[in-house]
C-alpha cells in the first residue's frame, strides 16, 4: 500500500462526508508509531494536491519520541522537509473521535518526487519487488489462537515435536511461498 492517492478520491470523500470538521494525516515511523498532523476538514483537499512538507527526521526517532543519531537523519542545524502524499484508499472516517474527524495514511516522498529512503512502506515495496522477482511473495497475518504441530523441537526434547501447540492469540506468524 505505497501508491499516491489522486484529488478525486478526496473530493468523494468530503462530498459523501460534508459533516468533517478534522482529520489527522499521519506517516508511519519505523517503530510503527504513527506520527503526523491534526488538520481542519478544509485543508484536506490541500494535502492531496499539493503533499504535506514533514521533517525527514521524524523517521529517525525512537519510540519515546527521542533522536537515534545512528541512523544519520539527524541534522545539526535546521531539518530537511520531504513531501508526505496520502496513500491511496486509507482516507476513512474516524467514528470513535468526539467530533466529526477522519484519518488518512501518508507516506514520505524526495522533493523530486522519488520514494524517500527512510520510509519503512517504501523499503517494504522494493523489498516485495525483490521477492516478485524470485517469483516469491512474503504473508503474514494475525493469530488468533489456533492449534498447530511444532516444527523444532522444544527444549531439546524430541518428543515436543510431536504435539500440538496453541499458538497465543495476536502472535504474528510470517511465512513465505512460491507464486
Amino acid at each position: 500500500m505505497t501508491g499516491r492517492a489522486k484529488s478525486e478520491e478526496v473530493e468523494a470523500f468530503l462530498k459523501a462526508n460534508p459533516d468533517l470538521e478534522a482529520a489527522e494525516a499521519f506517516v508511519t515511523d519505523p517503530t510503527g508509531i504513527a506520527r503526523g498532523k491534526l488538520l481542519r476538514a478544509a485543508d484536506l483537499a490541500k494535502i492531496y494536491q499539493d503533499g504535506r512538507p514533514l521533517p525527514c527526521s521524524i523517521m529517525s526517532l525512537d519510540i519515546t519520541g527521542e533522536d537515534v543519531e545512528e541512523t544519520g537523519l539527524v541534522w545539526d542545524k535546521g531539518d530537511e522537509d520531504k513531501l508526505a502524499w496520502p496513500i491511496v484508499g486509507t482516507l476513512k472516517r474516524a467514528p470513535w473521535m468526539a467530533r466529526p474527524s477522519a484519518q488518512v495514511l501518508l507516506s514520505l516522498y524526495d522533493l523530486d518526487g522519488s520514494p524517500y529512503v527512510a520510509d519503512p512502506r517504501h523499503v517494504l515495496a522494493q523489498v516485495v519487488e525483490r521477492l516478485k522477482g524470485r517469483r516469491l511473495h512474503g504473508r503474514g497475518r494475525r493469530r488468533t489462537g489456533i492449534l498447530h504441530r511444532r516444527s523444532r523441537p522444544r527444549g531439546g526434547r524430541q518428543a515436543a515435536s510431536r504435539r500440538w501447540h496453541r499458538e497465543p492469540a495476536g502472535a504474528w506468524i510470517a511465512s513465505m511461498s512460491i507464486a
